[in-house]
């Protein structure tokens, strides 16, 4: 909205609260909403909404354009140990695919892993099921990251970044799909190699913090630069470029949003070989992956420990360029996207 001024948008949001009610229960919750008794000329909703039963219980959208943009879809998360799988969602994102005029994904991992975990899906269908469901969808896909919200900063003083101890960030929402316990396991094979980093441990947390950044704020209290969420977004570009690395642990990760704010800000990439990781970053910015949360943790520590040694000979590292995922780059492909849709009206 902010970057396409020249739209007039209406926007509705709900708190990002009570997963399995929100996803099912939008339309509901926005019954009444006087805001969907006017007429538009495009709808665009996220994978969270229940854009099927939207436009099914207000005639008035029925045949409005849609575009769905998909920044995760169901078939592919990652379910806790405290979690049961429930097929409700995946029923959503198969209906809102099937409604929608256009679909984009953020990332070509999270359209191809779609694709797979609908067609698995399906096959479990007992009977009564239309051929070419899959193909119809994928036939009116695409993929559109979404846009680094880029703010520059002064420029980063390499010369002092060099003395002072290399900083690694660590940007991501507490919760388990990060990979809180795969961030533990690396710090402590970092601080057994005796390697002088100081890390930086940021992010959103929630009513449940996991046990794993719990330890992580008692067993390294001496190497903690920075310790829980940043409420300023200037404090947190800030700190994003006073630090040489920007390390990812997810297990959860259809874009990877945090890591490209970081990169954008100077910090070079350390991620799983894994998610969408490879589809933004080369092999050279990669470590190996591995269900033995050791083995991956020694992996990640190999490549720490290469950086630190660059770094000590006087190579800073090179940082990837992410400029082409800035608005500026993005706004022309969004616009013409959404001109296309309109104009089909």
């Amino acid at each position: 909205m902010r970057h396409l001024p020249e739209h007039e948008w209406t926007l509705l949001s709900l708190p990002g609260r009570y997963f399995q009610w929100r996803i099912r229960g939008n339309p509901l919750s926005w019954r009444y909403h006087p805001a969907l008794q006017q007429q538009y000329d495009l709808v665009i909703a996220t994978s969270m909404v229940d854009l099927a039963t939207l436009k099914g219980t207000n005639p008035q959208l029925a045949k409005t354009p849609s575009l769905l943009y998909v920044h995760e879809n169901q078939f592919a998360y990652p379910v806790s140990d405290q979690q049961k799988q429930c097929v409700e969602p995946l029923m959503v994102n198969l209906y809102n695919l099937l409604a929608a005029t256009k679909v984009v994904f953020n990332s070509e991992f999270n359209r191809k892993s779609c694709m797979e975990g609908l067609s698995v899906f399906l096959k479990k269908m007992p009977d009564h099921l239309p051929q070419g469901i899959s193909d119809e969808i994928d036939a009116k896909s695409s993929v559109i990251p979404v846009p680094i919200e880029h703010e520059a900063l002064p420029a980063r003083e390499q010369n002092l970044l060099a003395q002072k101890p290399f900083t690694i960030v660590w940007n991501h929402r507490w919760e388990y799909d990060k990979g809180p316990e795969r961030l533990l396991a690396i710090m402590h094979c970092v601080e057994a190699r005796n390697l002088n980093v100081h890390w930086a441990i940021v992010g959103e947390q929630f009513r449940q913090i996991p046990t794993a950044m719990k330890q992580i704020q008692q067993q390294f209290s001496t190497s903690l630069k920075q310790y829980g969420y940043l409420p300023s977004r200037d404090e947190y570009l800030q700190c994003l470029a006073q630090s040489q690395m920007v390390l990812s642990t997810a297990i959860h990760e259809f874009q990877g949003l945090a890591v490209m704010e970081a990169v954008a800000q100077g910090a070079v990439p350390l991620v799983p070989n894994r998610l969408s990781y490879p589809h933004y970053f080369s092999q050279e910015y990669q470590y190996s992956s591995h269900e033995n949360i050791e083995v991956e943790a020694n992996n990640a520590a190999d490549c720490i420990v290469k950086s630190v040694e660059s770094r000590l000979s006087g190579n800073s590292g090179c940082v990837p360029d992410v400029s082409h995922y800035f608005w500026s780059q993005q706004k022309q492909v969004y616009e013409l996207m959404i001109q296309s849709l309109v104009e089909r009206e």
